[in-house]
């Protein structure tokens, strides 16, 4: 244990109550350092004297500000960095200046450990841990907020009781972090994302300023240099746009935060000098001298845009746009068009690097804020979320569908399909009845509406749509989501898909809509609705999966020493600990977590742009479309990316072997629950009886797990030979694709959660366990290796012992007295063969004893804590 202790110290409740409690708890003195990376609000004198009377032995500040904004803000800046392409980094940035001076604090001060104040709800715990381990991988990182379970009201009480002087209330519950990039605030009544944020909340951005201001900002090589002529460096020139910026009340983001390590939270920001800089910087790289962005760099305007401002006042500018002024302060109505669109004022292109931006007042909501236009998407799945088969004849039964409309309903109209131009006369009903894809393609409509909506942005980009038919379009499609949420969406027989039914109501509602296909396919269309859902998709089966993965892990800790034979040929062959043997499947679940991810991460190409096989001669840009999707890249080839299924494919076999371990798990709850092997005994709520022997207890889920496997099997067997005979491009067998990846998601996630609580309620009889594993026989392969210790060829030895069992087995003797009085084994030989004596001896690494076991466990929670970030990283 370190005996000393640097302490990232932050001056608030948790820091200072940490360092009380370290020095009581774990017997260490606690060196204070806080790090000023430009918090607005921090006295350090204060800060200096509440870190000594919470019991620091030295407080020390360091001054970072003119090194965070230029060693770590500028690159941030220059990358147009926005976490998830929707906010900037703000305490993500200024982590790893504080975790250096951390580290330089701890080698001064001759510290073997450094400790941070975080939870274990954030990302912030993975910032500091790894920093540190990349600086200084021989120092012990503590974190006692996350150990010592104190509620924040305990923790209040704890600082009362030890006279720490602290600000923090029972009744002051935001937790505000900052630094010159910005201000996040979090906690409290924002909890919940429908409440208005106090104006309490709120230092950056207070609207003192009414006259329009224009704000000049000179870049030299990327770097923002002067502002309105004034030559400043990277520090003064965030802490005056701040202040310019701010007094007009713009920069804040109100959003739920979609955290990589932890729960989802709402989150909202000031970031006026940020957003002020990336847009600015954006719009310098937009009037470089080329024509378009670069493959992969996405629409210039689509960080902000995905930043999802609740009233943003000055948009990112298009190419060549100077200045943009609002015609009046009017805002976006959330079910409504824009009541108010941007008029631009166009220019020459300049050629010096001075990036003009238009600030006007007034443009703060009164009342009621409108929620974050995300906020609005999170609606219950389209369709049943568990439908064990896919079909039309589910389709009206299946609660919380839209309904098929009557043709001979009021208000109903005949509809046409998207191809009906072609041909004189409607489609026969026979024709319909075999092609629908309706009744199981309805769960792709949140990624269908999401893919419009995107395209519809794309076309205003291209001047194929202004904005207002954009404006329109859009109105129309959110129309179509609450339809669609509410079951008020009515379908007609014309419609096949989901995605002819989407564009038939949103050109009802607008006639714009008519325009809603230009330079888009279904065939595009469908591959990109696809792989939104199957990237969705594979992260909540990962997610599911760590769910049963630390099921495994608890009832392997709680197994303790426990242990039971282990079997080859389902013949006893050593003993081995339970939790050894539960871990094993849990490493394959592993295996399973990172096969889900590959997958996700190669199925993240968006195929929108590709239209029906060729592209588009309109001026259209697939990676702004793509870069508005989320997707990572965008297809490299037309016919490629419309016909490309391999990302289904890769889906199915992963969710068929995750199946087969599934049912490798459940054969052996089987076993172990029968009267013959007695090693298991199943909880009454995740088991079944039978309907005529009443003393009958039956392990359905683990049967399931087992024959669901099959099922599994033969989704992937029946894509797999769809696609094999397949020409380039699209053809409509690639139908197909879709209910086999749809049922088995399902399939898969019902699995998953069953075996959970199955593994998590069932008792183990280890005494049984134990019975059986002390076999004197399951002994025989120790007795050779002592042998082999002293000397004897292993060759030798396994025949000396076989015969030994052979005597034994033939009646010749009990075989602990046959080892003891044999001349090369003896008494020592013979005490191995007492219970329990034998798992304690498997000492190598990933072996089934003790000691290697709790080595097994660290790099296993190593292993769990890595793939976690993972899957919430999507």
């Amino acid at each position: 244990m370190a005996k000393r202790v640097v302490l990232a110290y932050s001056g608030g409740l948790d820091t200072s109550v940490a360092v009380r409690w370290m020095i009581e708890e774990l017997g260490v003195e606690v060196v204070a350092l806080a790090v000023d990376v430009g918090q607005a609000s921090d006295d350090w004198d204060v800060v200096r004297d509440r870190a000594r009377a919470a019991g620091a032995v030295d407080a020390i500040v360091v001054d970072a500000r003119k090194e965070f904004a230029e060693d770590f803000v500028l690159p941030a800046l220059k990358a147009n960095a926005m976490y998830e392409g929707r906010y900037p980094l703000v305490s993500a940035l200024s982590r790893p200046v504080i975790v250096k001076h951390l580290v330089e604090a701890a080698r001064k001060s001759g510290a073997q450990a450094v400790a941070h104040g975080c939870t274990g709800k954030g990302n912030d715990q993975v910032r500091f841990e790894v920093s540190t381990r990349a600086l200084a991988p021989d120092l012990e990182v503590i974190a006692p907020v996350r150990g010592w379970g104190m509620t924040r009201e305990d923790s209040i009480h704890y600082a009362y009781d030890h006279g720490i002087p602290i600000q923090a209330t029972k009744e002051k519950v935001y937790s505000i972090d900052d630094n010159l990039w910005g201000r996040a605030i979090e906690c409290g009544e924002m909890e919940d994302p429908w409440a208005v944020p106090p104006q309490g909340v709120w230092l950056l951005t207070q609207p003192t300023e009414t006259e329009p201001r224009d704000v000049e900002i000179g870049f030299e090589q990327g770097m923002p240099v002067s502002i309105d002529g004034e030559r400043l460096g990277m520090l003064e020139v965030i802490e005056k746009l701040n202040t310019i910026v701010g007094s007009y009340g713009w920069g804040r983001i109100d959003m739920v935060e979609n955290r990589r390590v932890g729960i989802k939270s709402r989150e909202t920001y000031e970031c006026p000098a940020a957003l002020a800089l990336i847009m600015a910087h954006k719009d310098l790289e937009v009037d470089l001298p080329r024509a378009r962005p670069r493959p992969g760099e996405g629409a210039h305007r689509a960080p902000l845009r995905r930043a999802h401002l609740r009233r943003p006042l000055v948009q990112p500018p298009e190419g060549g746009v100077r200045l943009l002024r609002r015609q009046e302060p009017g805002v976006r109505h959330r079910r409504g068009p824009a009541a108010a669109l941007a008029r631009v004022v166009r220019g020459h292109r300049s050629a010096l690097r001075d990036q003009p931006l238009r600030l006007r007042a007034g443009h703060l909501r009164r009342g009621r804020l409108v929620p974050p236009r995300g906020l609005r998407r999170f609606r219950p799945a389209v369709g049943p979320r568990h439908r064990d088969v896919v079909g039309p004849a589910g389709l009206q039964a299946a609660e919380g569908l839209s309904r098929v409309s009557d043709p001979r309903a009021e208000g109903a109209t005949e509809g046409n399909t998207l191809w009906h131009g072609r041909f004189a006369d409607g489609p026969s009903e026979a024709l319909l009845a075999y092609t629908v894809s309706l009744p199981y393609d309805q769960r792709l409509a949140p990624d269908d509406l999401a893919g419009s909506r995107a395209h519809v942005r794309g076309l205003v980009r291209g001047g194929i749509l202004d904005g207002d038919e954009a404006a329109a379009v859009l109105g129309a499609l959110d129309t179509v989501e609450e339809e669609l949420a509410e079951g008020r969406f009515h379908f007609l027989p014309s419609d096949e898909d989901i995605h002819t039914a989407v564009e038939r109501r949103v050109t009802e509602l607008a006639p714009a809509g008519g325009k809603i296909h230009t330079g888009r396919s279904r065939n595009d269309q469908v591959a990109t609705d696809l792989r939104l859902y199957t990237k969705r998709a594979l992260g909540q089966v990962a997610a599911a999966v760590l769910g049963l993965q630390d099921v495994l892990r608890a009832r392997a800790v709680e197994a303790d020493q426990a242990y039971l034979p282990g079997y080859t040929h389902l013949q006893r062959a050593q003993p081995v600990l339970l939790a050894h043997h539960l871990l094993a499947h849990a490493w394959a679940l592993a295996r399973d977590v990172d096969r889900l991810l590959a997958t996700r991460d190669r199925a993240d190409v968006s195929p929108l742009g590709a239209g029906a096989l060729a592209g588009s001669s309109l001026p259209l840009d697939p990676s702004g479309t793509a870069a508005d999707l989320g997707f990572a890249a965008v297809f490299d080839n037309s016919l490629d990316a419309v016909s490309d299924r391999d990302f289904v494919a890769e889906s199915l076999f992963d969710l068929a072997l995750l199946g087969i371990h599934l049912s490798r798990m459940g054969e052996e709850v089987c076993l172990w629950a029968s009267d013959e092997f007695g090693f298991l005994k199943l909880d009454d709520a995740w088991s079944t009886g039978s309907s005529m022997m009443p003393q009958k207890k039956n392990p359905d889920i683990a049967e399931l797990a087992r024959g669901k496997s099959g099922r599994l099997i033969g989704h992937l067997t029946g894509l797999l030979t769809t696609l094999k005979g397949l020409p380039l491009t699209y053809n409509r067998d690639l139908q197909e694709d879709k209910e086999p990846l749809f049922d088995a998601v399902d399939q898969v996630l019902l699995a998953l959660e069953a075996m959970s609580g199955l593994l998590a309620t069932s008792r183990f009889a280890t005494d049984v366990m134990a019975t059986a594993a002390d076999s004197p026989y399951a002994v025989a392969t120790d007795l050779a290796e002592l042998l082999v210790e002293r000397g004897l060829p292993f060759r030798e030895a396994h025949a000396v012992v076989g015969e030994i069992v052979r005597t034994a087995l033939d009646g010749g003797g009990a075989m602990v007295d046959l080892v003891a009085a044999h001349p090369q084994l003896g008494p020592e030989a013979a005490a191995l063969l007492a219970p329990g004596v034998s798992v304690t001896r498997r000492t190598t690494r990933g072996g089934a004893g003790p000691a290697a076991v709790a080595e097994q466990l660290v790099r296993f929670d190593a292993r769990l804590d890595a793939d976690r970030a993972r899957v919430h990283g999507s």
